[in-house]
């Protein structure tokens, strides 16, 4: 069974999809005579709180988390879900703020910076760059099959033409109009997603008894387990995202101060809980409707309850069906649009800008790399999107890369804050140890699927012994979301080892205490900038640090301090970074004379 879409349907769908491109053409014409790398990838610095935190807070949302929803309330009812999100709120909420202090004042493109400056190396810096690459666009893959594979079953039109359109939209916004389109195009989509989740609710809220919020959870051990895992990984899987991903790290520091980007990251979290509860609503009067109509959710995907819901309930109401249709689509072009831009930054500041050959870019000539870069990731998400939809074994994989990436990540940065010893060494080896034991259970779990024949890949339970299987078996079927808490402890434990080994073996240093959360840093320290190099700016020098930062814009180094105030001791390393970074503005600087640019742009 499948149902076309009606005339007001279509023309909810195209409305939906046409103003972001109207929206970027009109910003594009706007900010065309001042096209320079910080308003492309940063804005200018000058993000307002709203926009910034509507945007960022439907990037959380996509049809993965609704799939997901609708599988624990079939099982669980409400009370899983509720929980999963409670605790990815304590995950938001915590650790971005303890690491917003650090971050915010070093004014980064690339929070991986960071990394290379405090553990003096940047073979950290890009290995942990290069994982999170990989790991966001393999997930982009995920995020767009996984939608054009719902609005397939609702529309009866294959996939395949959704995926196309699906990496179209991303592929003119982004090029054209950078962070700025990203965050407006965001809102609007948020819109679409309040708009499409409240007419569903609107047409059968009717019918859902609240006291399925008790129905289908029983206290006893499995529950009571399963419950404690997801909980475990969503905090682990939110404090990562929130606190070290690229994607959201670049949305508060390009915050206009400190205080806005706190405020900020409030208001992201109570936007993610206005959409969260729409979808959680949402999949429940679907489900509802759906086991009324005499059908059983056991072993039903939700595209099918969907299906059932929209040619039963939104037909009778035109425009409902596309409302629905453009809410879906609009939930994961945003997660699309906003991975993809903060990979393009990534790339560009990790790697290009770091090369020798980048320092006689222009400004223009940055952009257009940055831009061919977005179109490059765009292209490889169609391409991914295409090849999971025929490899079962790799879409569950790449469906389970956040989760493997997110506790190694955060441990990484947790060290650097908080563990003064911890050094280049230790936390390399960690991060390799911390990635492989879950990339191991998760591979281990897809060859041990086909083995056995089962048509279901990996496993959504607590680990369950069964003393007739093999160790191996048994490990392989722990739960997809334990794997943040496995990665996270592993590297942790290994990271710590491995800086107090190395520590005694070889001579190391102490880190710049600036670098170090306020929580641990010592008072005294040869690494002290002077007393009057912090007061550049008389406003600020009471809440703000002179950053030994290679990333501090123009404005803040000056008056720039000399090597010779720096007491450092150690050959090269930080100060050999902050001169290769100061020739590189010199020559952008240079450039974008020679090419008509006002010199006012930098210190902007």
């Amino acid at each position: 069974m499948s149902l076309l879409l009606s005339m007001p349907d279509l023309a909810l769908l195209l409305c939906s999809l046409s103003l972001p491109l109207l929206l970027t053409c009109i910003l594009c014409l706007v900010q065309r005579q001042h096209a320079t790398v910080s308003q492309y990838l940063m804005a200018d610095r000058q993000l307002s709180v709203l926009p910034s935190a509507v945007s960022l807070a439907v990037s959380f949302i996509s049809v993965n988390s609704a799939l997901n929803m609708s599988q624990d309330i079939s099982a669980f009812s409400i009370v899983l879900p509720v929980a999963m999100l409670l605790s990815s709120t304590l995950g938001m909420a915590i650790i971005p703020n303890m690491f917003m202090s650090v971050f915010y004042k070093m004014h980064m493109t690339s929070v991986y910076e960071y990394l290379e400056l405090r553990f003096n190396s940047s073979l950290v810096r890009r290995l942990v760059s290069v994982t999170v690459i990989v790991a966001s666009q393999v997930f982009l893959g995920v995020v767009l099959l996984t939608t054009c594979d719902g609005v397939s079953v609702i529309t009866g039109i294959p996939s395949f033409p959704y995926i196309v359109c699906g990496c179209l939209l991303p592929l003119l916004v982004l090029p054209c109009g950078g962070l700025v389109c990203v965050v407006w195009t965001g809102v609007w989509q948020a819109v679409v997603v309040i708009a499409g989740s409240t007419g569903v609710v609107g047409s059968g809220w009717q019918d859902v008894s609240m006291d399925r919020a008790s129905v289908g959870w029983s206290p006893d051990t499995h529950d009571i387990l399963h419950t404690l895992a997801m909980c475990s990984g969503q905090i682990i899987l939110w404090a990562s995202v929130s606190g070290c991903h690229q994607a959201v790290v670049i949305r508060y520091s390009a915050a206009k101060s400190a205080t806005q980007a706190r405020w900020m990251l409030g208001v992201t979290i109570f936007f993610y809980w206005v959409l969260s509860i729409g979808v959680v609503l949402s999949v429940m009067v679907i489900i509802t409707k759906y086991e009324q109509s005499g059908h059983n959710m056991e072993g039903v995907s939700l595209e099918q309850a969907v299906l059932s819901f929209s040619s039963e309930v939104l037909s009778k109401v035109p425009g409902l069906t596309g409302l629905l249709v453009s809410a879906v689509v609009a939930a994961s072009l945003s997660t699309i649009s906003s991975v993809t831009h903060s990979l393009a930054a990534s790339v560009w500041e990790d790697f290009i800008y770091q090369s020798r050959w980048a320092e006689t870019f222009s400004q223009s000539e940055g952009v257009l790399t940055i831009r061919v870069i977005t179109i490059i990731s765009s292209i490889i998400t169609l391409l991914l999107s295409y090849c999971y939809s025929h490899l079962d074994e790799a879409l569950h994989l790449a469906t389970v890369a956040p989760l493997v990436l997110s506790g190694p990540l955060l441990a990484v940065f947790m060290m650097g804050f908080f563990v003064p010893f911890a050094n280049n060494i230790g936390v390399t080896i960690g991060m390799v140890s911390g990635l492989a034991l879950p990339i191991w259970m998760a591979v281990g779990a897809c060859f041990t699927t086909i083995t056995s024949g089962s048509e279901e890949i990996g496993n959504t339970g607590i680990v369950s012994y069964d003393k007739n299987k093999s160790p191996f078996q048994n490990l392989y079927q722990t739960s997809d979301q334990l794997y943040p808490l496995i990665g996270f402890t592993v590297t942790m434990l290994v990271g710590i080892s491995c800086s107090l080994l190395s520590h005694l073996l070889l001579t190391t240093r102490p880190p710049p205490h600036l670098l170090l959360h306020p929580w641990v840093r010592k008072k005294d320290t040869s690494l002290t900038l002077p007393p009057q190099e912090h007061a550049w700016n008389t406003q600020e020098a009471h809440h703000h640090y002179r950053w030994p930062s290679p990333s501090l814009p123009p404005t803040l180094k000056k008056p720039r301090p000399s090597v010779d105030t720096l007491t450092l001791n150690r050959k090269g390393g930080l100060v050999d970074t902050i001169n290769r970074r100061r020739r590189k503005e010199d020559s952008w600087r240079s450039n974008s004379l020679t090419a008509g640019y006002d010199n006012d742009c930098f210190d902007s």
